[in-house]
């Protein structure tokens, strides 16, 4: 239905070893007007404009294998084409959301090779899903609903889910990616705190004994004793002069 709508001879082949979720993200960030075509001249409507697709052939979950094919094709449009001579053919087909597009390319097309670990993300990133996925109209395995309620509710690392929910880390793998380039993830890595070193509460002791060893070391010896005894002068008349100012017999009052 898709290819009658425009001049499909004008469509090019994709790469089969395109990374498709990241191809369409920057579709839709460069506001785009695509259509993707499969062999029998059907396909979808990615519009980048409005933030839409639009599936009338029901092709969204065969784009991939199209494309691993080298069957699938993209033709370029615009905007002005897109309001006055597709949507007008598509008999009123809803547009849904760009996110479930950006998953169903994320899910269905990870490999360890291309997936969003190319794009920065890592292995041991500590993720939180954003919001419940429409699993109704999205591909799933039998662990993503566990995956998904694990994320949404205690934002973990994707080594630790695979663990706690012992599911095969490439299908954690698997669900990073389509939630990564869907906006449904978000992660929340922090950098490490800088140590401030604090002083040591005896810090002028050690001061002190490290300058005496280093006059020792260079012939400028200090009497050991002398600088203990002169501590204890001093800690001793500072204890004279508390007690003569707090005492229960300073100046002016009476012992009885």
């Amino acid at each position: 239905m898709v290819a009658s709508i425009v001049r499909a001879e004008r469509a090019t082949f994709l790469a089969p070893d395109t990374d498709l979720a990241r191809y369409i993200h920057q579709l839709r960030k460069d506001q785009s007007v695509v259509l993707f075509l499969t062999p029998d001249d059907q396909g979808l409507v990615l519009s980048g404009i409005d933030n839409c697709f639009y599936d009338p052939d029901g092709e969204a979950n065969l784009l991939v294998d199209h494309m691993r094919a080298g069957q699938l094709r993209i033709y370029r449009s615009h905007s002005r084409e897109l309001s006055n001579s597709i949507l007008p053919r598509l008999n009123n087909v809803r547009g849904r959301p760009m996110e479930e597009l950006l998953w169903i390319a994320g899910f269905t097309g990870y490999t360890e090779e291309r997936c969003c670990l190319d794009a920065g993300c890592r292995r041991d990133d500590v993720i939180r899903l954003n919001y419940w996925p429409n699993f109704t109209r999205l591909p799933t395995t039998p662990n993503s609903f566990k995956l998904a309620s694990l994320f949404s509710s205690r934002p973990t690392s994707i080594v630790l889910a695979s663990r706690i929910l012992d599911v095969p880390e490439h299908e954690v793998m698997q669900f990073y990616n389509a939630a990564c380039y869907s906006g449904m993830a978000t992660r929340l890595n922090r950098p490490a705190e800088p140590v401030e070193p604090r002083a040591h509460r005896q810090q002028g002791l050690i001061r002190n004994l490290f300058n005496h060893l280093v006059g020792n070391r260079f012939g400028k010896r200090t009497p050991a004793l002398a600088v203990v005894s002169s501590n204890t002068s001093t800690k001793t008349a500072n204890s004279t002069n508390k007690t003569a100012a707090s005492g229960c017999c300073a100046p002016g009052k009476s012992c009885s």
